[in-house]
């Protein structure tokens, strides 16, 4: 793996304790009981109606480590939750302070839960893509572009997001332009479906560049694909 680009490597999620007294009456259980039937209740949904920092969402970036800055042990709930493949919501056990967790954010619907107790839940996220030299990455902007994300400076995430997907394309080109001419010097001959496929793929990665941007309209946010289940896909 490779961090990405530089205007999305880092970014911290915070959920902080509330320090109103009729707050932590009214909006937090008191008893372990009424914890447990909260719990409950949010592990049989789908995940939609789960308090979060992030809600149910793909990440744009295709491998995100939740590092754990701020957890008291006494919290509960709050952990990084998983939509499994029946649509059911599945937490994942928090590291410990200063641990990480590795999520497959493409592939993976999930959300970052807020702890039922009122306690503070602060993580550090670092981004990663592919770190294959040559090999194309499968980052997009849908959650992460300026219009979306305000801390993303419209000119520096562009500069930074073209730079990066660019570089990547560039170097993907001169691995197969090498294998081309690899594969004549050594007889093996010109293979034609094979050079098609990665044609294709390299207009469909130019594509998902741009697609998303701002300039070809504001598509609403969250995406539907964010609530759509697994077997409609």
């Amino acid at each position: 793996m490779k961090p990405v680009w530089d205007s999305d490597f880092v970014h911290i999620n915070v959920s902080l304790a509330s320090t109103d007294p009729r707050e932590q009456l009214t909006n937090y259980p008191q008893t372990q009981y009424e914890i447990d039937k909260e719990l409950t209740r949010q592990d049989a949904s789908d995940g939609q109606d789960i308090p979060s920092t992030v809600g149910v969402h793909y990440d744009s970036i295709t491998v995100p480590l939740v590092i754990m800055l701020d957890l008291p042990e006494e919290a509960q709930g709050s952990q990084t939750t998983i939509i499994t493949g029946d649509n059911k919501a599945t937490r994942v056990p928090e590291p410990p302070i200063g641990s990480g967790t590795l999520i497959q954010g493409r592939v993976l619907r999930h959300l970052a839960s807020k702890p039922v107790t009122n306690h503070n839940r602060i993580s550090l996220v670092l981004s990663y893509a592919t770190g294959v030299e040559g090999e194309l990455d499968n980052c997009v902007t849908t959650s992460v572009k300026p219009s979306v994300l305000p801390k993303n400076e419209f000119n520096k995430f562009y500069r930074d997001w073209a730079e990066y997907k660019l570089t990547n394309l560039e170097n993907h080109l001169k691995k197969i332009r090498e294998g081309v001419v690899d594969d004549y010097n050594n007889g093996t001959g010109f293979h034609q479906e094979e050079f098609v496929e990665k044609c294709q793929n390299i207009e469909r990665y130019v594509y998902d560049i741009y697609k998303e941007m701002e300039c070809l309209g504001y598509s609403p946010y969250p995406p539907p694909l964010f609530s759509t289940s697994y077997n409609e896909l």
